[in-house]
């Protein structure tokens, strides 16, 4: 099985990790530009979990800091705060309903 999922990845010129769907057009990749890493599907979209189970994201080694809940909620983990908008931005909320 490991033999299939090495033959399945293409590193191109740039070292990008390109995936192809079944009939050999470009799907997922992974690349860096620059400083970022980039995630990119030119045919679908890209899923951080299992769309049923809360994502939880933090720096891989202290508490997690945001949580997204699947039932739609984002919030801060261990105390920290969030954060909305940031300098120079605009926050924009379309027909909010604010409780709390």
């Amino acid at each position: 099985m490991g033999l299939k999922f090495l033959s399945d990845i293409n590193l191109e010129a740039a070292n990008d990790v390109q995936f192809k769907t079944t009939a050999g057009a470009a799907a997922g990749k992974i690349e860096q530009d620059g400083n970022d890493l980039v995630l990119s599907n030119a045919v679908g979209d890209i899923l951080l979990g299992d769309g049923n189970a809360d994502v939880y994201i933090g720096d891989g080694t202290n508490s997690v800091d945001i949580l997204f809940e699947v039932s739609g909620s984002v919030s801060a983990e261990s105390g920290a705060a969030l954060t909305l908008g940031g300098a120079g931005g605009t926050l924009s909320l379309t027909s909010p309903t604010i409780t709390g």
